[in-house]
């Protein structure tokens, strides 16, 4: 077997091992956020407490703010109990009754938004017992089962919501990633023929509306939950990050124009086509677009929870751009690579490999540098890998992230020299696809988990 060979039992007991860690990692008990979080209350989950109560505290680990519906006390029956809320540090949250609460259960359902803006929500319920003086307040409702009290404080709406926003998520880190992947390709890879050009530039475009969509959904779901509406959320830096995802999508959407011209004799190599994509002043709106894209991830998500801002937003603008060059161009080069397959070329497939190897290798080291820069910066302790959900999860994409560069080598330091001596080489074409396919599918595994990491930075 040839050196660039890889074992398929091999390969397929690696991908079954890494599918088995990402589960164990992401399934772990007892989970916990990296980020802002319901911390404590007074009194506490499911606590009997001597009446009458006059007040009732809740506490997160960050600053947060009311929204939605903020802060409700129910009684047994489920019926809201009138309160005030009071707060000093924008932590601890004082909900004082107008007449103290007597023998009873009650619940309390909450909605706050967190430094980044996305809303977070949860419940707890407790018991007031009647105190030495009598209950002298007022008491809810009798209500044996606590049915009514426990259908109120059912989240279930809150975790659609949830749902609902990691797709719109994903769709947005998926369109940023391969339309940037996309013009990465055209700009330093592909020299090709018109309709392949084409189909990328559309690719690019299809990208935009990606990026469209993902972006109004959640900002559909933020405007939901802030009580002044849309004109709220304009007020917040995620808003403005929606926004500007929303102007920036539509432009890449409008997509970038086609200007193709021959390439000079010292970028010729054999087996090349004729035409090269070069950028004119019609594209100019697509780049900017990209650029707002890149910008609004500076405005919410991790950058503005953790670290010194300008900082952690020039890593994080590292970490984009260079996750774009190499996981959009991975699934571009390797759909190019299984088109010129089916059309008869696939020595045409390997100069595709050959030029984007380097630039692969390149953007590959800079994503694990700045990724491991923002992960300094996000998680408090090293203890917080394994002892928070996010950092379990942040394992798990960097498990995925290693699978993938580990097939980018073995096309670097094996598969290119191979196929520079022999491009037209069918069974190193083959292992070429084999292996540009099992990093999309790495790839695709670790825009899911980026998404997820995004929206528990809340």
């Amino acid at each position: 077997m040839p050196s660039a060979a890889l074992p398929r039992r091999r390969s397929h007991s690696a991908m079954l091992a890494l599918l088995t860690l990402v589960t164990a990692l992401v399934a772990w008990p007892q989970p916990a956020w990296a980020h802002t979080e319901f911390a404590s209350s007074e009194p506490t989950d499911g606590q009997a407490v001597e009446g009458p109560l006059d007040r009732v505290t809740v506490t997160f680990t960050d600053p947060a703010s009311p929204s939605g519906e903020g802060f409700a006390v129910l009684d047994s029956s489920g019926e809201p109990v009138a309160a005030t809320t009071e707060t000093n540090d924008g932590k601890r949250f004082t909900l004082v009754f107008e007449t103290p609460l007597a023998a009873g259960d009650y619940g309390v359902r909450w909605e706050v938004r967190a430094g980044d803006a996305h809303p977070i929500s949860g419940s707890f319920r407790f018991s007031v017992v009647e105190g030495p003086g009598g209950s002298g307040g007022k008491a809810g409702t009798p209500d044996p089962g606590g049915s009514a009290l426990d259908d109120a404080l059912e989240p279930s709406e809150a975790a659609a919501g949830d749902v609902v926003a990691g797709i719109a998520r994903f769709l947005t880190f998926a369109g940023v990633l391969v339309g940037l992947g996309a013009v990465a390709c055209l700009a330093w890879v592909l020299r090709g023929q018109g309709r392949e050009l084409r189909a990328v530039l559309i690719g690019t475009r299809f990208a935009g509306v990606a990026i469209v969509v993902g972006a109004a959904v959640e900002a559909l779901l933020l405007t939901s939950a802030e009580p002044g509406g849309i004109t709220d959320l304009w007020n917040t830096s995620t808003g403005t990050a929606a926004t500007l995802r929303l102007v920036g999508g539509i432009a890449v959407a409008v997509g970038l124009r086609t200007s193709s011209t021959a390439p000079t004799a010292k970028g010729a190599v054999p087996g090349d086509a004729l035409l090269q994509w070069r950028p004119t002043r019609a594209s100019a709106p697509a780049i900017a677009g990209f650029a707002l894209v890149l910008a609004s991830f500076w405005l919410d998500g991790h950058t503005v929870t953790r670290g010194p801002w300008p900082l952690h937003a020039a890593v994080n603008l590292v970490h984009l751009l260079a996750a774009a060059v190499w996981a959009g161009g991975v699934l571009v080069t390797a759909i190019l690579v299984w088109w010129r397959r089916l059309h008869g070329r696939p020595g045409d497939g390997a100069w595709l490999v050959i030029r984007f190897s380097p630039i692969a290798a390149v953007s590959l080291t800079a994503v694990v540098l700045a990724g491991a820069a923002m992960a300094v910066i996000v998680l408090q302790t090293p203890a917080d890998l394994l002892g928070t959900q996010w950092g379990r999860v942040l394992l798990a994409k960097t498990a995925v992230v290693a699978v993938a560069a580990a097939m980018g080598a073995v096309n670097h330091r094996r598969l290119k020299p191979a196929l520079e001596r022999d491009p037209e080489n069918p069974a190193l074409a083959q292992r070429v696809r084999r292996t540009l396919a099992i990093e999309s599918i790495a790839l695709a595994a670790v825009v899911a988990l980026t998404a997820w990491l995004v929206g528990a930075a809340t």
